[in-house]
């Protein structure tokens, strides 16, 4: 009797504002060093933002001039627009850096939690049930982890929103279940002790391709936990702007976020995809042995969206159980 096909390895990537949170939570973060500092000098946030603006505006019409949208016929070619964002995006988070002088973990930690409970920032419909489908209480002795990947600026602000956003159980995310792969803003915050379990050690993610080249690194922990299960590996990647673009394209399954009506990023990769003849489908349609088919021939037909975050849940429960 022939041995019955194993289940696949499931692997869980995942954007964090506004793909787990409902908004983009920069600003949120921003306002720390201006609660804790409040008699410091501190130039006005609308300052750094309008400063962001103009380089990026300018950077924009300069690129514009060789190649435009209007110009950009190929995956290649929007991948060379993406990456050409890294000095705007670095020089900003430069400026930002300076306002976190002196921040503490505790300072970050403390105002998470705070923005967490009053709302300031709030999570997706179905986040900690996703949450608690990815990181079970039992420990995948294979090794097996899904992992949060962001440009955020703060990997310890990541941490920290969801730990308050799992009601502060950070027996769990203390595991490494759940890595993040963030930016970090000082050397105070680098060392965090979290760091060696739970976090990433990357502080240089600011475009694209950076993105992209932590994906296949951790799509590389994740095939080898699926050797040691002898099963196949299905990579699954949930985003929302064209940062998370080239992540999307190289997942078996990728996946993004919309709202109604969508946010700008939203609107910008759907445009995209759009421009360069990338099929979109709602997630609602999607057919497990569609996705097995892909996985076993290496081709990835589409992106998938949705508005709900429980419908990816779903999905990860749906490919555990196929053979």
């Amino acid at each position: 009797m022939a041995d019955a096909p194993s289940r696949p390895h499931i692997h869980v990537a995942l954007d964090f504002d506004s793909t787990l949170t409902t908004s983009d939570t920069l600003a949120e973060l921003a306002s720390i060093p201006y609660a804790t500092f409040k008699g410091k000098d501190l130039p006005p946030f609308a300052d750094l933002v309008e400063a962001y603006s103009k380089d990026l505006a300018a950077h924009t019409e300069s690129f514009n001039e060789s190649l435009p949208p209007s110009k950009r016929h190929s995956v290649h070619d929007e991948i060379k627009w993406l990456n050409s964002l890294r000095k705007v995006e670095c020089d900003s988070e430069a400026r930002v850096q300076k306002l976190f002088d002196g921040v503490t973990r505790r300072d970050i930690h403390k105002a998470a939690c705070a923005k967490v409970d009053n709302g300031d920032v709030c999570f997706r419909d179905g986040w900690l049930d996703l949450y608690r489908k990815l990181v079970p209480k039992e420990v995948d002795v294979t090794g097996a982890c899904h992992d949060v990947i962001s440009v955020n600026w703060s990997r310890k602000w990541i941490w920290s929103c969801l730990y308050a956003s799992v009601g502060g159980n950070a027996g769990e995310l203390l595991r490494p279940d759940l890595r993040i792969w963030a930016n970090e803003l000082n050397e105070e915050l680098e060392r965090d002790d979290h760091a060696s379990i739970a976090m990433g050690q990357r502080s240089d993610l600011k475009t694209s391709e950076d993105k992209a080249e932590q994906y296949r690194e951790c799509k590389g922990f994740a095939k080898q936990a699926a050797t040691r299960k002898h099963a196949e590996l299905v990579s699954v990647y949930v985003g929302d702007s064209t940062t998370d673009f080239e992540c999307l394209l190289d997942a078996d399954v990728g996946i993004c976020l919309r709202d109604k009506p969508m946010r700008s990023g939203q609107r910008e990769l759907m445009d995209t995809c759009e421009r360069l003849k990338i099929d979109l489908r709602p997630l609602s349609q999607l057919d497990i042995s569609t996705v097995m088919h892909q996985v076993r021939h290496e081709s990835s037909a589409c992106i998938w969206w949705t508005e709900s975050l429980s419908l990816v849940g779903e999905l990860f429960e749906e490919l555990k159980g196929s053979p």
